[in-house]
Formats: C-alpha cells, structure tokens, sequence
C-alpha cells in the first residue's frame, strides 16, 4: 500500500512511503518514471535479477 497517494493528485515532488518490509518508498515522476527506494542494496539487486532489467534491449540493439 502507498502511503498518502492519490491517485487524481500524484505529488511528484514528494516520496511516498510503502507498507511493505523490502521496498520502502517510490517517487513518481511526470514523463511516467516511478523510483523505488529499497532497505537495502541486496534487496535491490534482487528485484533488479528477477525483474531481468539487464536483459532489456532497446529497439535498435539486436
């Protein structure tokens, strides 16, 4: 759950903190950019594994 949030007023100038015990808060961004805070670098190296973002090729990579 975010904390705070409302969803017709997003507060880009502001982080916004979770509920959960890994990530701790995301800030949103205008040009549709989310940034996520996490306890601590293990944790963040694991969602960064499991969510494969190394893997991501842009379109004119192949």
């Amino acid at each position: 759950m975010i904390m705070g949030l409302d969803t017709r007023n997003v507060d880009i100038s502001r982080w916004y903190d979770l509920t959960t015990t890994n990530a701790v808060s995301l800030k949103f961004y205008g040009n549709t950019r989310i940034d996520v805070k996490f306890k601590d670098s293990t944790t963040a190296e694991s969602c960064f594994k499991r969510l494969r973002l190394n893997e991501i090729k842009l379109r004119d990579e192949n």
